[in-house]
């Protein structure tokens, strides 16, 4: 949207994003795009050479909502309702998920609260949270009979979140080192994408919505494989290294020109 000059062209991309969110039906999903686009809004509005284009897609999704409210009101209320109720655990869909991963969640912070400190080492939570799995979420769940308590299943249970993983193997000392590691990047990408203005702050806008993502959508996989995420990484370094030089060299120019 904020590189391509022609039309219709622009906005394909998040309509897409958005409508195949819609059907896959990903709850988690759909809420993280809405983060991000929220994000985004967020940069259209401080910097004065996408103000126009912030005024179209405003009135743009004004629109939207209005129609879609006067002619699709009941089913649009219907699908907010399923999709908020289904996070319980009595839902008629979605309740043996929710009880395998709110009931795994549970058991990883009570590993912590046995081993606050520093944890029970990186890899081990699961041969700790399988005796403290609670009784609502073993009691009549297949997924703990066929999975995640058979000892004949050689794969080792999800934990469904990252920060829990964290504070249950690596206790408060690597959790706070991780949240650190983050908060730094997020610094960065403040600092990149909302204290400049112009086409140099299109990467770190992506970066920075990109690393958005990734922090929600750690609230519910526990696992670091994310490979875009690590490819922001590199490109922060790169960006950094960029900057660096530039300033180097402009101090240089300066000095030359002094003299």
């Amino acid at each position: 949207m904020l590189t391509e000059k022609s039309g219709f062209k622009k906005y394909a991309p998040i309509f897409s994003t958005i409508i195949l969110c819609f059907l896959s039906g990903s709850r988690a999903g759909f809420f993280i795009i809405l983060v991000q686009i929220i994000v985004f809004i967020f940069y259209t509005i401080k910097d004065k050479k996408y103000n126009k284009l912030f005024v179209k897609i405003f009135l743009s999704l004004t629109a939207l909502i209005t129609v879609s409210i006067l002619f699709f009101a009941k089913p649009i209320y219907q699908y907010t309702y399923s999709k908020v109720v289904s996070f319980k655990t009595d839902d008629d869909v979605h309740a043996l998920s929710n009880k395998s991963r709110f009931g795994i969640q549970y058991a990883m912070f009570q590993v912590f609260l046995k081993n606050p400190i520093k944890g029970t080492g990186y890899g081990l939570q699961a041969f700790e949270s399988k005796d403290l799995y609670p009784e609502w979420a073993v009691e009549n769940n297949w997924e703990f009979r066929l999975k995640y308590l058979n000892e004949e299943v050689k794969s080792f249970p999800p934990g469904y979140n990252l920060y829990l993983r964290l504070l249950s193997e690596t206790g408060i000392i690597g959790f706070v080192l991780f949240i650190f590691f983050l908060l730094i990047i997020f610094l960065w990408c403040y600092n990149k994408t909302f204290k400049k203005q112009g086409q140099q702050t299109i990467m770190p806008l992506v970066i920075t919505i990109s690393m958005v993502g990734f922090a929600i959508n750690w609230m519910k996989v526990d696992t670091f494989r994310m490979y875009f995420f690590w490819l922001s990484i590199v490109l922060i370094i790169l960006l950094q290294k960029q900057s660096i030089s530039n300033d180097k060299e402009e101090k240089n120019n300066n000095l030359n020109s002094s003299l």
